[in-house]
């Protein structure tokens, strides 16, 4: 949640005023957290990746109520809702959140993140760039994850877009960067 929050900040520091960012995450914990993590833990975030001087906009999902709403002049540029909630919609930038983070129900979740709809949803919001941020246990499943014939399709899926897609690796130890 952390690194889409810098990363969303991060693309629209670099591109024109009028870029939209969406942010999609696949449960609506995962996007209450990248809103937290927007209004409360992007000054640290920046400063771990360099003290570079971010300034972006915040917007809740319209219609949707906040008590922790963040002040209304960051609200402009970046969507952070659940994948089925921005159905329909589009943006510029699309950055994915499709990482299981939870060891204790993990089949369950890589079968719930490898739903092919749910993927070509995600992906499909992104007008000119879509930046899919996932686990290992997503990318490199463990072969029981295969039985069911949904996550097997999903899986195919996804390795079809990365094939036709640049692709790069990285590892963020949000524990190395000292930020809490």
């Amino acid at each position: 949640a952390y690194f889409a929050a810098v990363l969303a900040r991060l693309v629209l520091q670099a591109t024109p005023s009028s870029t939209t960012v969406f942010v999609a995450t696949p449960h609506r914990i995962q996007r209450q957290a990248v809103r937290d993590a927007l209004r409360t833990r992007t000054d640290e975030l920046t400063e771990a990746f360099g003290s570079m001087q971010i300034t972006a906009n915040v917007e809740e999902t319209e219609g949707e109520e906040d008590e922790k709403a963040p002040p209304a002049d960051i609200r402009a540029n970046i969507t952070v809702d659940t994948v089925e909630r921005l159905q329909g919609s589009e943006a510029d930038v699309v950055i994915c959140l499709f990482a299981h983070t939870y060891p204790g129900n993990a089949s369950t979740a890589v079968d719930f993140l490898l739903e092919r709809r749910r993927l070509n949803v995600a992906i499909s919001r992104a007008k000119t760039l879509c930046i899919l941020i996932a686990s290992r246990e997503i990318l490199r499943p463990p072969v029981r994850i295969f039985a069911n014939p949904q996550s097997a399709k999903g899986f195919a899926f996804l390795r079809a877009y990365e094939k036709r897609s640049w692709t790069t690796s990285a590892v963020v130890d949000l524990d190395e960067m000292d930020v809490q």
